[in-house]
């Protein structure tokens, strides 16, 4: 049959023309759409086939339907580029060294992963201590007496477990894990189930013990994951930071050749690998590589948010594929039936029954060839119509495909499906239990239905999965993922975290609720140490599942599952999972800190009353006890109060904050709150506290390691200086700031606060300066997709060049701003902007259209309540009813915007009274224009305002002409 790909001729000029722009360092992004069956797959491989000819390397990877595993798709694709796993960011604790003593003291053997890791002097010391220990644990009659002990020496922590005849030592460093005891005494009840006798006769020779040596060498050898703190964690700037890493590898591998990467299923992505995908996507063009995905459409919401992110501004082609017309299909029917003599009417009804569909075309001529309808008579094949009947869809027609293959390909197949469209068939020959199962796999592989290329198989299309797991009874599918996970246990009882994902979810379709809860809650561990929020949600969600009974281990798991939603910013979920835990857990300090976290997401979401009220509960629950919960409860009220503006009872909360933290020795904590004190002051305006305050906050977080803290207080101080117009100062922090965000990978950190610089040049009337700063965060922002970010600097950009009277440039920035910012839903931005152009079409004797767009803001600052929004849009609507001589309504305008802009204390304050200076000049009053006009300049100097100064002076001498 020919394998040549017809129909697609257009879309295979677009990917040749894409590789040879990557060749020449121009790289690109293609996104494939269309629905099941459309030929996605076939363009894909004959675009690999393009590539490889071409001399790219072709890295692939294909989502699975249950994205289990985070960041799969890439993992698959880009395993190879490096050495250590890119998107495995688990942490990990293991004993530095273990050995067993007998219950003389003796050393009998030990074992350590990397050679001997303690000091041969420090090992004497802790040898001798233990063995004191050991001797003490026994009392004169030989007994042992007390089980599991600990000691420490040094900065070594010492886990010591007894058996009848041996005591294993186990050296850690750091943290100690839970599950490390039971390992302990595992391997104990191993070494005297197999080995007893030996030990009883043991001559003291450790030459003689090697079998228990292996048994320490393995337990040495174990891996513990530790759960990661999620709390304060800046998820945004963790994806970030993993897209650099995965776009570094991408990059080394494009500067030895042309790289074409391949995505495939990608609607059935996790958000993790998207946000990657689209980091990649938004940064290839600057080198030789082509990122080509697949995805079906309206399967998922979160795809959908992705293609439309890369393909309304242009980062992204998408290839819409439709359905073959009639001479393509005819060509592909004649390339696998050739020679034959099928009427005109066979091509014309086949073409009306699958509208096109390719792959429900091509399996409908393979039914009717096995049906006898299609045959080959005399070298040629001929259409017998009376024999032909025609199943009406093509899920129909892969079923009838499938229950026409013997029973035992069949139970290949269904127990392949519950693998996913890709497996392991080194697995799946272990569960199927056939006697020739090699020989079954190659049928099924020339069947069409599967392929094979190495340990690899995968189905030939996702329907051909998809439909068998569909079709397999509830028992049997139960059954079937109960027998991949006792093989992948069996495969891998050493190192079951290498398929933990895959364990979860066998388990997770089975009864086998111990196993479900154990692995789900291993996996979402695993997750969250991945920062891959979503997916360790749903893992914990399935361990609540299971979880009757145990309510400690529900409490957990419901806190586990609040937290993460709670930094995805779904505080209302967050809450439901924090309430919860209140009928769970009985512990009254565990209450109380719940509350406060209940509290803390009303306070996300402004609702200040019933974040007051909660943190209220939470407070009588531990007053008095001075406690790490009673400390964070009273940060959480300082935290409040600051946002409502009630500063003086911010004060007293947070200055027993500090007071609490100090004497428990919670030193981030105490780094918290002095920020947040000074972040008070600075509100307050009251800078020399604000500044005291900041630095102690930058003390202690450089001492604790919290760099993304150090990077805010370090800012913060920048803001300092820029209140108090000590200009170079603010550069000095500010710069000092984006170095810490830049070394822990914070990109947004950077782009913040390379906003704040030119912020400071445009402050100062130098706009020259702020352009190239601007231009650089702007870069970043584009690059990470960032869309918020983006829009906020080119809103200065543009006051960059409305500065230099650039106004068309100006106009042009400002209408890319507001483009982004209606696609996005970004409201309080969109005021800016149309305020921006708003002043910028009354300058440019477009009065009429800045009027309607000043309205237009004026209308949305009231719809979502800003007061600042308001007086802004009172303000440009004033200056352009001025403009175009509405004298009494621009009036009106301005003293509305001055008189909100000073009950919020606006930094506008001054240009508000320019304008009104303008207005009373423009009617004849000079000596309230003079008023305001003084006024404005007061504002004007103290902000070191050159260029504003200046005009406002002018005014001025306009007056005394």
């Amino acid at each position: 049959m020919a394998l040549t790909l017809v129909g697609r001729e257009n879309e295979q000029k677009i990917f040749r023309n894409k590789m040879e722009e990557a060749v020449a360092g121009k790289g690109s992004t293609i996104i494939i759409t269309g629905e099941p069956g459309i030929g996605k797959s076939a363009l894909v491989n004959d675009a690999c086939k393009a590539a490889t000819g071409m001399g790219f390397s072709v890295r692939q990877g294909t989502a699975p339907q249950e994205a289990t595993k985070p960041f799969g798709i890439l993992s698959d694709a880009l395993s190879e580029l490096t050495q250590s796993p890119l998107f495995d960011e688990t942490e990990y604790v293991s004993f530095a060294e273990v050995f067993a003593i007998n219950s003389a003291g003796l050393l009998m053997a030990k074992a350590s992963v990397d050679g001997d890791r303690l000091d041969a002097d420090i090992f004497a010391g802790m040898l001798t201590a233990v063995q004191s220990f050991v001797r003490d644990s026994f009392d004169y009659s030989g007994t042992k007496g007390a089980n599991l002990g600990r000691l420490e020496y040094g900065d070594l922590k010492i886990m010591i477990e007894n058996g009848r005849n041996l005591f294993i030592t186990a050296v850690l460093i750091g943290q100690e894990h839970a599950e490390m005891a039971d390992a302990i005494r595992n391997s104990i009840k191993e070494i005297e189930t197999k080995y007893g006798d030996m030990l009883e006769s043991w001559n003291g020779n450790m030459s003689a013990m090697p079998p228990v040596r292996h048994i320490l060498e393995r337990l040495a050898g174990k891996k513990f994951m530790l759960h990661r703190d999620m709390e304060n964690v800046n998820l945004e700037a963790e994806i970030n930071r993993i897209s650099d890493a995965a776009f570094d590898a991408l990059r080394t591998e494009c500067a030895h050749n042309p790289v074409l990467l391949v995505l495939e299923d990608t609607h059935w992505s996790d958000e993790g690998s998207l946000k990657v995908t689209e980091y990649i996507a938004r940064n290839c063009p600057e080198m030789p590589l082509v990122l080509l995905c697949s995805a079906r459409t309206s399967e998922s919401n979160t795809f959908e948010n992705f293609r439309r992110g890369l393909t309304f501004d242009g980062t992204a082609l998408e290839m819409k594929l439709g359905g073959f017309d009639l001479p393509a299909m005819k060509q592909m029917i004649d390339g696998h039936f050739s020679p034959n003599s099928f009427p005109h009417s066979f091509y014309r009804d086949m073409f009306s029954r699958t509208e096109g569909n390719p792959l429900f075309a091509l399996e409908m001529a393979r039914h009717l060839k096995d049906a006898g309808a299609i045959n080959l008579v005399c070298g040629s094949y001929i259409f017998d119509e009376i024999a032909a009947t025609l199943p009406d869809t093509i899920n129909e027609l892969i079923a009838r495909r499938l229950d026409s293959i013997s029973p035992q390909l069949l139970l290949i197949t269904e127990i392949a499906s519950c693998m996913g469209r890709e497996f392991d068939s080194a697995v799946l020959g272990s569960v199927s239990m056939l006697e020739d199962s090699a020989t079954e796999m190659e049928a099924l592989n020339s069947s069409g239905i599967m392929t094979f290329t190495g340990s690899k198989g995968k189905f030939s299309h996702g329907l051909f999965q998809e439909i068998t797991y569909d079709s397999i009874s509830p028992r049997w599918k139960a059954k079937y993922h109960a027998d991949i996970g006792h093989c992948l246990e069996r495969m891998f009882t050493e190192n079951t975290e290498e398929v933990i994902f895959d364990l979860a979810r066998h388990f997770s379709n089975t009864s086998e609720h111990a196993k479900t809860l154990r692995y789900c809650i291993r996996a979402g561990e695993k997750a969250e140490s991945g920062f891959a929020a979503k997916q360790a949600m749903e893992f914990y969600g399935k361990a609540i599942a299971v979880c009757k009974g145990d309510m400690e281990t529900q409490s957990m798991l419901h806190e586990r599952i609040g937290d993460l939603c709670f930094i995805l910013g779904e505080f209302d979920e967050s809450r439901n999972h924090y309430l919860a835990i209140l009928g769970l857990s009985p512990d009254r300090i565990r209450q109380a800190d719940i509350h406060r976290k209940i509290g803390d997401a009303w306070e996300r979401q402004a609702d200040f009353d019933k974040a007051k009220s909660e943190c209220a509960v939470a407070i009588e629950i531990v007053a008095g006890k001075g406690n790490a919960a009673e400390a964070r409860i009273l940060t959480s009220l300082g935290r409040i109060y600051m946002r409502q503006g009630d500063y003086s009872t911010a004060i007293s909360y947070l200055e027993k904050t500090i007071h609490a933290t100090e004497n428990l020795g919670l030193r981030k904590d105490l780094g918290t709150a002095e920020h947040l004190l000074g972040s008070v002051y600075l509100h307050k305006g009251q800078y020399p506290d604000a500044l005291e305050h900041f630095n102690k906050a930058i003390l202690i977080r450089r001492e604790v390691g919290d760099l993304s803290g150090l990077a805010a207080s370090v800012n913060n101080i920048g803001n300092v200086m820029a209140r108090t117009g000590e200009w170079d100062k603010a550069l000095e922090h500010y710069k000092s700031s984006a170095e810490i965000d830049a070394k822990i990978g914070d990109k947004i950190g950077v782009a913040s606060t390379l906003t704040n610089i030119a912020t400071v040049h445009l402050s100062t009337g130098h706009p020259d300066e702020a352009i190239p700063t601007l231009e650089e965060s702007i870069t970043i922002e584009r690059k990470i997709g960032d869309r918020r970010g983006l829009a906020i600097s080119l809103l200065n950009l543009n006051l960059a060049y409305y500065l230099k009277g650039e106004y068309d440039r100006s106009i042009a920035i400002l209408t890319e701003a507001l483009d982004i910012c209606e696609k996005n839903s970004l409201k309080y931005e969109c005021i800016f902007c149309y305020n921006g152009l708003c002043e910028l079409y009354s300058l440019s004797g477009r009065a009429a259209e800045g009027q309607q767009l000043a309205r237009k803001s004026l209308a949305l600052a009231r719809e979502i309540g800003t007061t600042e929004g308001e007086s802004m849009s009172h303000m440009n609507l004033g200056i352009a009813l001025l403009a175009s001589g509405d004298m009494e309504p621009a009036r009106e305008n301005l003293e509305a915007a001055l008189s909100l802009m000073k009950k919020i204390g606006h930094n506008q304050i001054s240009d508000a009274n320019m304008q009104l200076g303008l207005y009373w000049k423009k009617v004849g009053d000079k000596i309230k224009a003079r008023a305001y006009f003084n006024d404005a300049l007061a504002g004007f100097e103290k902000n070191s305002n050159k260029g504003k100064t200046e005009d406002c002076r002018k005014s001025i001498s306009e007056l005394d002409a």
